[in-house]
């Protein structure tokens, strides 16, 4: 045994059996950067090996067929003894099965040996590029992995290439049906020409970036995109399985064409991915539950802010050498549209943002048109809608039927699914939502001390108010009135109400308010101020051009006729009352949640009182 790592005796470089005529490659012509490689692949001490009977494995029949029909017009029968015996080794080595595609990735390495690079070379190339770019992937008896590339491809292809994703979708074109060989063997089933394979490879080492595949899957979609859409959805497949991906000087644009895509991107939607950790086999069964929650590509707080407050430093480190301040240069033209109900935007919103109209929760058309308004800048600018807070997967029951309606409102996250589909429809690329919504924002904006337009600590139901705030206006427009009023008992004799006597009773409350469309979830314009006495609930409504006039009482109902006093199990200041023989429950926006939160209190003390004397 003269070789450093000779497996059996009978192991001997097939040099003098090739001719290189028939072989498109060679590493001399190819420029093969084998420094590249030496620096980024640590080499790995190869233990000998003295018969084959040592490697022997329950997988063997699958391996053999394998390895036999791997690169069939070029491998020698020696080559193909390599290839075998170094498989069984790897897996020997790692305590694993042999998966399909390990053969792909290790014959174009086992084809350097006509070209005098060692056989522990070459293993260690192999074995190097493995725990380099798919570390855990043939670790794993279900591929999980895999799965979780699959799912990020759909939501890199829907940003970047939104015609492609929608023909595939509408076709039932899955990931799985075309990407499957790409990934599991780093692009080698599909690319025969080793120069052109090895311009992928190493521009995967120079990006050290364990999502780089994919982000070349969608480069490749995109590059040959006229020719795919060209052709029928039931000839998508084949046609994928056909582009002609051995031409090198395709790849060199291709790998231009990933980079590009991933610069584009704003930068926290490469990180959000990142995050996942998709070969971390210990926490993959929650990263692939997460993914399939997505329904498009997750933008972070922290760089909505950045974009939103671009003079003030939104970070903890001290020299400006943290990855949000060194990527704070980067312009990304990015717009942010609300789409949170007008209720929500009461608590506050964000400069420079897109308000949607209050309108579009009660005409889709309004909905659909809305896009047409950023035609010119299609392609051009990033679009990120923002909800209320972190949305709900799309296959998730956003309604339980043991709930009341308005103890789990979905209307926003709707309304966010409607305006991306709606940006689809219309062929726009760069849409994607604020990953926790507001609420994220919100949470660190208040951490950095930056403004938001409109923000009231007493009204925003994010913040915790310290104490309750009583209405300047309704103390100056209920003081002394005397209004007229009809009972909840359909009377229509009106009477007066002395209101100088409600105020000086201890029992009485008062509360100026709004009222509230809980389907809508919509703030009604008309100015309320509600009264609680001992054993009525009055609402008055407020002239808005003359606030010295007398308030016009609206209703009064009986407490004793309560049914149900509750406050919105998520907007803390609206609070819901429901009266015996009343067809629908009212619904009252508060100027504070201390005010909501009094007036409960008072109806409550008031109904135990009444229902004690019965």
């Amino acid at each position: 045994m003269t070789s450093s790592f000779t497996i059996i005796d009978s192991l001997k470089s097939p040099m003098d059996k090739v001719n290189e005529n028939n072989f498109c490659w060679n590493l001399n012509n190819m420029n093969f950067n084998e420094d590249l490689w030496k620096r980024i692949l640590i080499p790995v001490q190869i233990p000998k090996y003295s018969s084959l009977d040592q490697l022997e494995m329950e997988s063997q029949k699958v391996l053999k067929t394998d390895v036999d029909r791997t690169r069939a017009e070029e491998m020698t029968e020696i080559e193909r003894e390599q290839l075998e015996i170094l498989l069984k080794f790897y897996c020997k080595e790692h305590n694993c099965p042999y998966k399909q595609g390990m053969n792909e990735i290790l014959a174009p390495f086992i084809l350097m040996v006509r070209y005098n690079l060692p056989l522990n070379q070459v293993y260690n190339y192999f074995e190097g590029f493995i725990d380099h770019l798919l570390p855990t992937m043939f670790l794993d008896k279900d591929f999980r992995p895999l799965k979780s590339m699959f799912m990020i491809l759909r939501l890199l292809l829907r940003y970047h290439e939104p015609r492609i994703s929608t023909f595939f979708h509408d076709n039932g074109i899955f990931p799985e049906i075309y990407a499957t060989s790409w990934f599991l063997t780093a692009y080698s089933s599909k690319v025969g020409n080793l120069e052109a394979l090895f311009l992928i490879w190493e521009e995967l080492i120079i990006q050290n970036d364990p999502l780089h595949t994919i982000y070349l899957g969608v480069a490749i979609l995109g590059y040959f995109k006229n020719f795919i859409l060209a052709n029928e959805g039931s000839l998508i497949p084949q046609t994928i399985l056909h582009l002609p991906l051995n031409d090198a000087n395709y790849i060199r644009e291709i790998i231009q064409k990933a980079r590009e895509i991933k610069n584009k991107m704003p930068f926290s939607l490469h990180i959000k991915l990142k995050s996942y950790d998709i070969f971390n086999l210990d926490k993959i069964n929650y990263i692939n539950e997460e993914l399939e929650m997505q329904f498009c590509l997750n933008i972070m707080p922290h760089e909505v802010l950045m974009r939103e407050f671009p003079d003030d430093k939104i970070c903890s480190c001290k020299n400006n050498d943290c990855d949000w301040c060194k990527t704070k240069e980067k312009k990304v033209p990015l717009i942010i549209i609300d789409a949170r109900t007008q209720s929500e935007h009461f608590q506050g919103v964000f400069p420079n943002s897109i308000i949607l109209v209050p309108e579009a929760y009660d005409d889709h058309n309004i909905i659909i048109d809305f896009p047409d308004q950023f035609l010119e800048m299609r392609g051009i600018y990033h679009f990120c809608l923002l909800a209320s807070k972190e949305l709900k997967g799309t296959n998730f029951d956003l309604k339980d039927d043991n709930q009341d309606e308005e103890d789990d409102p979905n209307i926003v996250q709707n309304m966010v699914q409607n305006l991306f589909q709606a940006f689809l429809l219309k062929g726009f690329q760069y849409v994607s939502i604020v990953n926790g919504g507001y609420s994220r924002c919100h949470e660190l904006a208040i951490k950095n001390n930056l403004p938001i337009e409109g923000h009231d600590k007493s009204i925003c139901q994010l913040c915790t108010p310290n104490k309750r705030r009583i209405s300047d206006i309704l103390t100056d427009l209920m003081m002394g009135r005397v209004v007229r009023a009809f009972s909840d008992d359909k009377c229509k004799t009106p009477r007066m109400i002395d209101i100088d006597a409600l105020r000086s009773d201890p029992l009485t409350s008062f509360f100026a308010c709004k009222e509230y469309n809980i389907k809508q979830e919509k703030i009604l314009n008309d100015s309320l101020c509600l009264i609680v006495t001992d054993i009525s609930v009055i609402v008055g409504e407020i002239d808005e051009v003359d606030k010295e006039a007398d308030p016009y009482i609206i209703k009064q109902l009986k407490i004793k006729n309560l049914v149900k006093i509750k406050s919105h199990k998520k907007l803390k200041n609206v609070i819901k009352l429901k009266f015996k023989g009343a067809d629908k429950a009212f619904y009252y926006f508060m100027n504070s949640v201390s005010d909501a939160e009094s007036c409960l209190r008072s109806l409550s003390r008031n109904y135990a009182e009444l229902s004690m004397k019965i």
